[in-house]
């Protein structure tokens, strides 16, 4: 029961601040919380005389009672005087050059422990750009591997026989990005001691691509136009529903398909999409209009008001915007763009948006979420729709 206590106690204090906090669990086990709310197991132990801090993992693979053993585990190897006295769950999961793992297996210990890839989407799409665009390092050690050997991947012929450089530019430029960030790793794991997927000289040796790293923008229909296009749908279809929902709260689409009801609240009007689900790693308060609670009463009756509100997947809701030639994420902009038109206040539509407004410094002093001014905003969107 005092570990369920423990336990619950630790997560309580996962939450966003304007600091990093350092939190002591006692025997030496310290709860290191981010500004983002994200946190990590640090031991502080006394090794030769000197203080050491040992990284004990995340706190989203790693449980309290794994962090204690760990650490328990290292005090008793100092004890003993060990001559590895001192290995942290990072130090297993790095391998030193002795042993140095191929580049699959290390890409994947990197991605697995970025705490900024939240879900487990985002670490999956992490590694499908190295197993579709990066095959040709697999073979290979990741010390082995030189700055010709990245060329390579970029050079290999694609369907149509052009080289991805050129055939696939957009995903090409994201495997050279994340390809940087995995040798950057191994660099400040001193298993390396140059990263041959270095961006400039890359660039240099490959082809360059007329209006590669141009802007290109989400198709989206018009907001004069979105009206029509909403008043087409059936909402007794779930991806129908999810899209009008979509559009009177002008969130993201994967905050919207992963609602749950437990972040509804009807009495107060509001959905609050929590900190480890939004893009700005705090709560989301969204004000919902008339015209929303009433898309929320038809999926109540589909769901019994538990669990997922929105139980369909991206692709089915693609689908519905492919006839009317725009995409859920257009919506976001449609809805911008009606602000814009409209002489609508700035610092409003960027809350309803979930963006952060201004420098750090301005963020410091202008606290206020604008909650009813947000309210009555998307309320005439509803209107303008022909929602309300």
């Amino acid at each position: 029961m005092k570990r369920l206590r423990d336990a619950r106690f630790a997560r309580s204090l996962l939450v966003p601040g304007d600091r990093v906090r350092m939190h002591s669990l006692g025997g030496g086990l310290i709860l290191r919380v981010g500004k983002s709310g994200a946190g990590s197991w640090v031991q502080r132990i006394t090794v030769n005389g000197r203080r050491k801090d040992i990284g004990l993992g995340p706190t989203r693979t790693v449980s309290l009672e794994q962090a204690r053993e760990w650490a328990n585990l290292n005090k008793y190897r100092v004890l003993i005087g060990h001559p590895d006295a001192v290995v942290g769950i990072t130090d297993m999961r790095w391998p030193r050059p002795s042993t140095v793992p191929y580049f699959g297996e290390f890409a994947r210990a990197v991605v697995e422990s970025r705490q900024d890839l939240k879900r487990d989407v985002q670490r999956a799409h992490w590694m499908s750009t190295f197993e579709n665009h990066c095959r040709l390092l697999y073979r290979k050690r990741i010390n082995e591997i030189r700055r010709h050997d990245i060329i390579a991947v970029f050079e290999e012929r694609v369907e149509g026989g052009e080289i991805l450089w050129k055939a696939k530019p957009a995903a090409a430029k994201l495997a050279l990005q994340r390809l940087g960030y995995v040798f950057t790793v191994a660099m400040g794991r001193e298993i390396i001691s140059e990263n041959p997927a270095d961006e400039a000289p890359i660039r240099a040796a490959l082809p360059r691509i007329r209006g590669n790293g141009r802007t290109r923008h989400h198709k989206a229909i018009p907001h004069a136009e979105l009206g029509a296009f909403l008043a087409r749908l059936d909402r007794s279809r779930t991806a129908h529903a999810a899209i009008l929902f979509l559009a009177l709260t002008a969130v993201r689409r994967t905050e919207v398909l992963e609602a749950d009801w437990t972040e509804v609240d009807m009495e107060a009007r509001s959905w609050t999409v929590p900190a480890g689900r939004a893009k700005t790693n705090r709560d989301h308060v969204v004000p919902l209009s008339r015209a929303a609670i009433g898309v929320l009463d038809g999926a109540h009756a589909r769901t019994n008001g538990a669990g997922r509100i929105f139980r369909i997947s991206r692709t089915a809701v693609q689908r519905v915007f492919s006839a009317g030639g725009g995409t859920a994420h257009g919506i976001r902009s449609a809805f911008r763009s009606w602000c814009q038109d409209a002489g609508k206040v700035r610092e409003v539509a960027e809350l309803c948006l979930g963006h952060r407004i201004g420098s750090s410094v301005e963020q410091a002093y202008a606290r206020s979420s604008l909650l009813e001014q947000r309210r009555e905003l998307m309320s005439e969107w509803a209107e303008y729709l022909g929602l309300q």
